[in-house]
């Protein structure tokens, strides 16, 4: 009987909704003005583009629109920014932020192969800290360590591993 009730209503579902507007289309309007010329977002208007921010906005952008030339302009900035951010994270050896927000970007757009993500967790688990948790020179550091258990499990590490085991018993 329900999947009746599901045909009905959606036999008449585009009648109900025609004139209702979008609560949120003044925000996501002006979210997408606030972006920067080189597709990604700052805190402030006119100042640099960051992966945090953006990585913000992308996620509000997705729920305003399903495809929009702001939210690719956005992806293509964080896909450009990704190698440098890489390459910093190998010749530091420590949980960089910005390089998060982009693989998390990146990731919950399915935007990365099997090999990429398995690479960046390679990556990631290759700079963790002898004491199971990650860093840097003054040692554990909690926020990195849950930026490091966030971008694993978004690349897909079963929140079983004994990585993120030994990092949740903080």
């Amino acid at each position: 009987a329900s999947a009746y009730a599901t045909l009905s209503f959606s036999m008449v579902s585009d009648k109900l909704s025609s004139g209702l507007e979008n609560p949120f289309k003044e925000s996501c309007g002006a979210l997408k003005e606030a972006q920067n010329p080189d597709g990604g977002w700052s805190y402030i208007r006119g100042f640099p583009s960051n992966e945090k921010t953006t990585y913000y906005a992308l996620k509000a952008l997705r729920l305003c629109y399903f495809r929009d030339v702001s939210i690719e302009n956005g992806l293509n900035w964080m896909k450009e920014r990704l190698p440098t951010l890489t390459l910093m994270v190998k010749e530091e050896k420590e949980i960089y932020s910005p390089y998060i927000y982009a693989l998390l970007t990146l990731s919950e757009f399915d935007m990365l192969s099997e090999e990429e993500k398995k690479e960046h967790i390679e990556l990631i688990k290759s700079i963790k800290l002898s004491n199971g948790k990650w860093g840097n020179f003054l040692g554990p550091q909690p926020f990195d360590t849950a930026l490091a258990v966030k971008a694993l499990m978004a690349l897909g590490v079963s929140s079983d591993d004994p990585d993120i085991e030994e990092a949740k018993s903080w």
